[in-house]
């Protein structure tokens, strides 16, 4: 790279008429043919600059395409990685960055990006489509060799979440012995809702008494994925003797040679309709608090805890990938897990 410095001599004449001479050193360099210029008051930080951009220290050119199209390009690439709930997210994250989306890259402030973030009603969903943004500016410029404008400060923090209802014992206890395998299943298995839904009647066996998590399903379509969450998604559950009934008694009148939760009618039966038709209507019948699909699963977790199991065996049940350092390097047998789920039953039985 062909780096120059030159002098630059200015006479300027101020208001009262006096005469001021402005003298300013200009690094010059080509990059891709376009042609780059930074302005100094004096030749020591020009050549600064002018070593610093020799030993690619110095900023790279700014790109002229436009954060939409960044975006998109972003996307474009993380839909071969992701799974097509993860992706999903991430387009509706990216409609969130749609009044940025129309600017220039090299003319995209930290000032237009703030009045942004503080446009978005909830701090939460501006936080993640501001990360996205982040993530889609870097791979731009590392593909380009241009320059990624660095991310404004000092943002509106997120208000710290109001804590989350859970069903006490007693309410978990009522919820199971209603016999709504639908609603007690991830009080007893801890299941994600699309680990749930994508259960198959292949992956319950009784003989050895275990559930085995290999799918999910979409949230949006229903399809099948033959993928969890995560890679330590994929586990094994051992059934606790009230699970294996509840399964064994449903397993007859179930809809669907298929599939474990199916619609009453026997088609898909979306995350929306198991919310809507089947979660909080069951609840409500039985006069328990209005909590979340997701509650179940804490719930599943925390009574794990509560009877003395391990985090670590507890991870693996959840399928959760780095709850702990030692997680990644300590495995427990399908015996410890057996244990763990013979503990949950105990504090879930009635006396």
């Amino acid at each position: 790279m062909e780096v120059n410095i030159t002098r630059r001599k200015r006479r300027r004449v101020q208001r009262d008429g006096s005469i001021k001479h402005q003298v300013r050193w200009i690094v010059s360099w080509h990059v891709d043919g376009v042609r780059n210029q930074r302005f100094f008051e004096t030749r020591v930080e020009a050549v600064e600059f002018r070593n610093r951009l020799l030993t690619n220290e110095a900023p790279a050119r700014r790109s002229n395409v436009t954060v939409g199209d960044a975006i998109r390009a972003w996307l474009e690439t993380q839909k071969r990685t992701t799974r097509a709930n993860t992706h999903t997210t991430y387009e509706h994250r990216a409609k969130l960055l749609e009044p940025l989306t129309s600017a220039r890259i090299d003319r995209l402030t930290t000032k237009s990006i703030r009045e942004w973030h503080d446009g978005i009603e909830t701090v939460y969903s501006a936080n993640k489509a501001l990360s996205l943004l982040k993530s889609a500016l870097a791979f731009h410029a590392e593909d380009t060799g241009t320059r990624s404008i660095a991310m404004p400060t000092n943002l509106q923090k997120r208000l710290e979440r109001p804590t989350r209802k859970h069903l006490n014992i007693d309410q978990v206890r009522a919820a199971i012995a209603s016999g709504n395998v639908y609603v007690a299943f991830p009080f007893m298995a801890g299941t994600r809702i699309s680990e749930q839904l994508g259960l198959c009647w292949d992956s319950a066996d009784f003989d050895a008494g275990v559930v085995l998590i290999k799918r999910a399903q979409d949230k949006e379509t229903g399809k099948l994925i033959e993928t969890t969450k995560t890679a330590s998604g994929q586990r094994t559950i051992p059934m606790s003797e009230t699970l294996r009934r509840m399964l064994a008694e449903w397993k007859p009148a179930c809809p669907s040679l298929e599939r474990v939760f199916r619609a009453p009618q026997g088609g898909v039966l979306l995350y929306s309709s198991f919310l809507h038709r089947i979660w909080r209507p069951t609840l409500q019948r039985m006069g328990l608090p209005p909590v979340s699909i997701h509650s179940a699963r804490a719930s599943f977790i925390s009574m794990l805890q509560a009877s003395g199991v391990d985090v670590a065996t507890a991870a693996k049940l959840a399928g959760h990938k780095t709850p702990t350092v030692t997680l990644q390097y300590y495995t427990h047998s399908l015996h410890d897990c057996r244990q763990a789920v013979s503990a949950l039953e105990a504090i879930y039985s009635t006396v």
